[in-house]
């Protein structure tokens, strides 16, 4: 199931380009929310069914929660600044 979810975020932002209408900007910037969302539950889900411990020691788990961390940092940063396309 995260495959698929995966390969449709990947299909989200592949659709953004120059001078891209505002609804598409904001359909994007909502998708983005959402597969942020269900990515960072999966992380956490991993992490507490994992343990710690035990999640630290697969360097993917690593790399996952860097991009989850980065992606949430990024949503975070100015919002409004996307939805205003500014």
């Amino acid at each position: 199931m995260i495959l698929i979810i995966i390969v449709l975020n990947t299909i989200v932002l592949a659709t953004e380009y120059y001078d891209q209408p505002d609804w598409m900007i904001k359909m994007s910037y909502d998708a983005n929310v959402v597969f942020t969302a269900i990515f960072t539950l999966e992380m956490l889900l991993k992490l507490f069914g994992l343990g710690l411990k035990q999640y630290v020691k697969d360097s993917f788990n690593i790399f996952d929660s860097i991009v989850v961390i980065l992606s949430l940092i990024d949503l975070m940063v100015d919002p409004e600044q996307v939805l205003n396309g500014s």
